[in-house]
């Protein structure tokens, strides 16, 4: 009776032990800005409390790397995440996608260049200057419907004000919206 129970119990270890190894837990897309703990930029000291409870918020937002198609560029933080949700432009209604955006250190050039490389197949736009980069090759417009519903990357200098306490010397923003 004894060998029984021992045997029952080792063999639901086993099963258990299997069950677990083939569920690996989820890969974040990226890592999210890590807190500093003070104010690390000149002039913006009033902007990080701000800053905290947006990361925080991230932080419970960002999704599992299998759920984003653009892979996220190497060594960029995440410092914002929204979720997608109706919305309308001129009075157009859609449904806008969510989206991340990234900070890195890295210059504009480089960045689109990693992601023309990474999405072939994705349709290279310039916008006043911006680069983007969306799936497929029909109409994209960015401020209106095309732009929200269609996944999309979008990649543009950083300008100061913009930066955030936990990244001081980014120098680029990245922003991907994903189905």
């Amino acid at each position: 009776m004894l060998m029984t129970m021992l045997r029952a119990t080792l063999v639901a270890g086993l099963l258990a032990v299997l069950a677990l190894s083939g569920t690996a837990s989820a890969e974040p897309y990226a890592p999210v800005a890590k807190d500093p703990g003070k104010p690390t930029i000149a002039g913006q000291e009033a902007g990080y409390p701000l800053e905290q409870m947006m990361l925080q918020a991230t932080a419970e937002m960002v999704p599992d790397r299998s759920a984003v198609e653009q892979p996220p560029y190497p060594g960029a933080v995440i410092v914002t995440a929204q979720k997608g949700g109706p919305g309308s432009s001129n009075d157009v209604p859609f449904v806008a996608l969510p989206s991340l955006v990234l900070h890195t250190t890295d210059d504009v050039a480089k960045v689109v260049a990693f992601y023309v490389e990474s999405l072939p197949g994705w349709t290279r736009y310039d916008y006043f200057g911006m680069d983007y980069l969306y799936k497929g090759s029909g109409e994209f417009k960015p401020m209106e419907k095309s732009g929200r519903e269609t996944p999309n990357v979008f990649v543009m200098e950083l300008p100061a004000a913009m930066r955030f306490h936990a990244m001081p010397d980014a120098k680029t923003s990245i922003t991907i919206s994903y189905k």
